[in-house]
């Protein structure tokens, strides 16, 4: 029963993911630099709330990460 809870969170996961792409390549080209500016900033904060044990959710920095990685391709990709 677990490993069916779990597949199917891994489902919902990945069907958030692909929309969340699917709005970001909808964004023009400043919009998207504008939100990997707040994105650099939310990880930089983090990094800094991290060093000073603040931090509860450690996977927040590999979404955020993930998420930079992502605009940034969108940003290569846009021309």
């Amino acid at each position: 029963m677990k490993e069916r809870l779990t597949s199917c969170r891994s489902r919902q996961n990945l069907l958030n993911a692909k929309m969340k792409i699917a709005e970001l390549r909808q964004k023009t080209k400043q919009d998207l630099e504008s939100l990997l500016k707040e994105s650099r900033e939310k990880l930089r904060q983090l990094y800094f709330d991290l060093s000073a044990g603040k931090v509860k959710n450690v996977r927040e920095i590999r979404k955020i990460k993930k998420e930079i990685a992502q605009i940034l391709t969108l940003i290569k990709n846009h021309g």
